[in-house]
């Protein structure tokens, strides 16, 4: 067995050309990169029922790539409690439906900070830390069973590329600090959140109580008590994760920043010894600076919610707009080529884990938001925008993707592929899912069309 395995990895190399591995069970196939690597066009689904449909529609309207997703659990925020499920069929049937249509596969492993805990209230998973370093060991002897075992199956199954994580800001910011970093000075200090919450006060007329809404709370009758807590909440949170009152915080953050390194890094080689795929971690569109073990992985991955604008332009011509896009995402990927220059990973490219806007006006100001509300702009140019009741302007989102596709391939930047949030078959998913582009061979949204330009010549 272990000789005809062998034989049939030398027949793979001399047809794909892919780079193998040998772990101590024999041969591991390299299902990554080729030489003729194609731009990894898709997305992650919404609810589809037919599978085979799902992916039939994906190749048929001219995308490549299905993204799929599984999830661990985690207890309270700074603990080592987590858990998952052992039987994922519905992942796997889709893993297979992917591959029969001819498309690739990136498995991407998510962390769900579970809100029946009270002291994850106004907190999510990029905040996980647990609280001392006996329990972080633990949390990554637990993550590493749950990585290896989707690792396995990944090389099983035939997956292009593997997520390690995904926007696990506190968990994967790894890389010497020499201050307090800009975030963590904010959540540390009262006076600079409740100046900032405040602002709610003078739209306390209009704002109701699902505007108000929090994961495991319902939504709050009083605003007051609602940022009161928020504040609460933040201010607990960083005074644990900063070490608040005790000597040489920035030394003792450092040497938790270090051994955390350690153990993604770990986790990484454990998983190159089981998968010839390629791997990647999603990371926060403001967090991937933050990331100091990229070396280690084939792309930088970033969940690119980045602000394309101000809350000024608004009304410009759809033209002007564009032009404005283009611009922005240019300084944006050049910032990221000036940190992979300085790193010394300007061999990596980069693949967006996650793109995607609301079909809502202002979709770009801030494109993670599309729940509750959000203040932008300051002065006379103040705003308040419920996302749930603000008029629709799906060719703002459109506009972003085109200028990005423009900018991408003006300047010759090194993007490999877009993971779109996300995406549908059906129409009357539109009605409760605001992130959703519905997919069809007669295309209803001119973000369809934007999106199958990456893969045009």
């Amino acid at each position: 067995m272990r000789t005809h395995l062998l034989f049939s990895t030398f027949i793979l190399v001399l047809l794909t050309a892919f780079v193998f591995f040998k772990n101590e069970k024999g041969a591991v196939i390299n299902y990554g990169k080729k030489t003729d690597s194609p731009f990894y066009l898709g997305g992650i689904q919404v609810n589809e029922v037919n599978l085979d449909n799902w992916v039939q529609t994906l190749n048929r309207v001219g995308m490549n790539t299905v993204e799929v997703t599984v999830y661990i659990n985690q207890g309270n925020w700074d603990g080592d409690n987590t858990w998952w499920s052992e039987n994922e069929k519905w992942v796997i049937e889709e893993i297979r439906a992917a591959k029969k249509e001819g498309l690739n596969v990136v498995l991407i492993l998510r962390t769900s900070l579970h809100d029946a805990y009270p002291r994850n209230k106004f907190l999510w998973h990029g905040m996980i830390l647990p609280k001392s370093n006996a329990l972080i060991r633990n949390w990554f002897f637990n993550y590493k069973k749950f990585a290896l075992k989707w690792a396995e199956i990944c090389q099983q199954e035939g997956v292009e590329i593997m997520s390690i994580g995904s926007e696990m800001n506190a968990m994967t910011a790894t890389r010497p600090i020499e201050n307090m970093p800009p975030l963590y000075q904010y959540f540390n200090s009262f006076e600079k959140q409740k100046k900032q919450e405040d602002r709610a006060l003078k739209y306390e007329n209009i704002l109701r109580k699902n505007d108000l809404w929090v994961r495991g709370e319902g939504g709050y009758d009083n605003l007051q008590i609602y940022i009161a807590d928020k504040i609460k909440a933040q201010i607990n949170w960083a005074n644990q994760v900063t070490f608040k009152g005790q000597s040489d915080r920035i030394g003792k953050m450092n040497a938790r920043r270090k051994s955390i390194e350690k153990q993604w890094v770990g986790i990484i080689s454990d998983i190159r010894k089981i998968y010839g795929g390629q791997l990647t971690y999603a990371a926060n569109f403001d967090n991937y600076k933050e990331v100091g073990f990229w070396k280690y992985l084939d792309f930088i991955g970033i969940n690119a919610y980045f602000k394309l604008r101000g809350p000024l332009s608004n009304n410009l011509p759809d033209n002007e707009m564009k032009n404005l896009f283009k611009n922005n995402w240019t300084n944006i990927f050049n910032e990221i080529k000036e940190f992979q220059k300085t790193n010394s990973i300007s061999d990596k490219p980069i693949l967006f884990t996650e793109l995607g806007y609301v079909r809502a006006a202002d979709s770009t100001l801030e494109p993670w938001q599309g729940f509750g509300f959000s203040i932008v702009g300051s002065g006379m140019s103040e705003r308040i925008i419920l996302w749930k009741d603000h008029p629709l302007k799906p060719i703002e989102r459109t506009l972003a993707v085109e200028a990005l596709n423009e900018a991408v391939k003006a300047n010759d930047f090194d993007l490999a592929g877009i993971l779109y949030w996300k995406l549908t078959t059906h129409p009357k998913q539109l009605d409760v899912e605001p992130f959703a582009l519905h997919i069809s061979e007669k295309p209803t949204d001119g973000l369809q069309n934007a999106l199958v330009g990456f893969c045009e010549k």
